[in-house]
C-alpha cells in the first residue's frame, strides 16, 4: 500500500556526531533561493490587486481576509498585541475588531496603506508562505490545534515591515500529505517564517504617491520532527531536524572551536610539534583533538550549572 511505502522511507536518522559533512546541505540552499524570489513575485501580485481594489482614496476597513483571520490568528500592531480568542472571551467581538482596524490605520499611516498591509497579514500571504516550504501543510500534516499563524506590523520610517509566522509544536503525531498518522515525540516542530517591506514610490513627474513595492527581507523555515525515542525522522535521505536557509556556520557542516579559549601553552605545544613533521605531526593531532574534547565538556559542564 501507499502507506507501506511512505512508512519504508521514514527511518530513524544516522547517528550525531560533533563534526560531520550535511550531504543536504546544497539542496536546502537551492530550495530556499527559489521561495525567496517566488515569495515576493506572488506577494507584489496580491499588493498590486489589493491596492487596485482599494481605490486611489482607500478603504476605511480591513481587507475581508484579516478580518475573517482576527480573533483566530495572533496580531501585534506596533506593539500592541491581540491574542487568540481575546475578542470572543471580551464579549464584544465588533469593538475589539474596530479597535484593531484603528490601531492598523495609525500604525500604516493611510487607509490605503492599511487596507493593503492586513491583506499582507493574513491567510493570503500564510498560504503562500507555506506553498514556498518544503515542511509546509502539502508535505506534512500536524492535527488541528496545533498551528498558531502570527503576525507582527511595524512602521519603519517611510515603510512598513509584516512578519507572518506558522509556527507547529506540541503535537505528538504527523503524517505526509494523505498518508496515516506516525507518533512522534512532543518536542518536535515546524516553523515558517517571511518579513516583508511595503514601501510607496513616489512619482518622479509630480512627486506624489505612486506603485506600492515589496520587498522581501527574509524568509526561512525550519522542521524538527522526532521519533517517540527522540531519535531525528528521516525520509528519503533528508534528515528532518534542519533550517532552511542553513545558517552560515552550517554551510559545510563542520564545528567550530575557538582556540582562543584554549590553553596558549598547549596552543604552542602542538604547533611546535606540527613544525617536527612525521610522530610529531600525530602528536599534534592528538593533542588538538583532547583539547577539543576537553573545550567541548567545559561548555556542556558550564551549559548545565545555568539550567541548575
Amino acid at each position: 500500500s501507499s502507506g507501506g511505502r511512505r512508512l519504508q522511507s521514514l527511518r530513524p536518522a544516522a547517528g550525531m556526531f560533533i563534526c560531520r559533512r550535511r550531504p543536504e546541505a546544497k539542496r536546502l540552499e537551492a530550495f530556499a533561493s527559489a521561495r525567496l524570489a517566488t515569495l515576493r513575485e506572488e506577494l507584489q501580485h496580491v499588493v498590486d490587486e489589493v491596492a487596485n481594489e482599494a481605490g486611489p482614496r482607500g478603504l476605511e476597513s480591513l481587507h475581508p481576509q484579516c478580518a475573517k483571520d482576527f480573533d483566530r490568528a495572533e496580531f501585534e500592531i506596533g506593539g500592541r498585541s491581540f491574542s487568540v480568542a481575546a475578542a470572543a472571551s471580551s464579549g464584544d467581538k465588533e469593538l475589539a475588531l474596530a479597535e484593531f482596524a484603528c490601531c492598523l490605520l495609525e500604525e500604516c499611516g493611510s487607509a490605503t496603506l492599511a487596507y493593503v498591509i492586513s491583506a499582507l497579514a493574513s491567510q493570503l500571504s500564510m498560504a503562500k508562505l507555506s506553498a514556498l516550504c518544503y515542511s509546509g501543510p502539502h508535505g506534512y500534516a500536524v492535527p488541528s490545534g496545533y498551528t498558531v499563524p502570527r503576525y507582527i506590523v511595524q512602521h519603519r520610517g517611510d515603510s512598513v515591515a509584516v512578519e507572518i509566522i506558522r509556527v507547529s509544536e506540541g503535537f505528538q503525531h504527523f503524517s505526509l500529505a494523505g498518508g496515516d498518522p506516525y507518533e512522534c515525540h512532543q518536542s518536535s516542530f515546524i516553523k515558517q517564517h517571511a518579513r516583508v517591506l511595503l514601501h510607496e514610490e513616489l512619482v518622479e513627474s509630480s512627486g506624489g504617491p505612486g506603485r506600492l513595492q515589496l520587498a522581501v527581507e527574509d524568509v526561512w523555515e525550519a522542521m524538527r520532527i522526532l521519533w517517540p525515542d527522540e531519535r531525528v525522522v528521516e525520509k528519503d535521505g533528508l534528515e528532518l531536524n534542519f533550517r532552511s536557509p542553513i545558517r552560515d556556520s552550517e554551510q559545510t557542516g563542520m564545528c567550530y572551536v575557538d582556540l582562543r579559549s584554549l590553553p596558549r601553552a598547549a596552543v604552542v605545544a602542538f604547533l611546535g610539534r606540527l613544525s617536527g613533521g612525521g610522530a610529531s605531526v600525530q602528536a599534534g593531532l592528538a593533542a588538538v583533538v583532547h583539547m577539543v574534547v576537553e573545550a567541548v565538556r567545559q561548555y556542556v559542564s558550564a551549559e548545565k550549572q545555568k539550567v541548575a
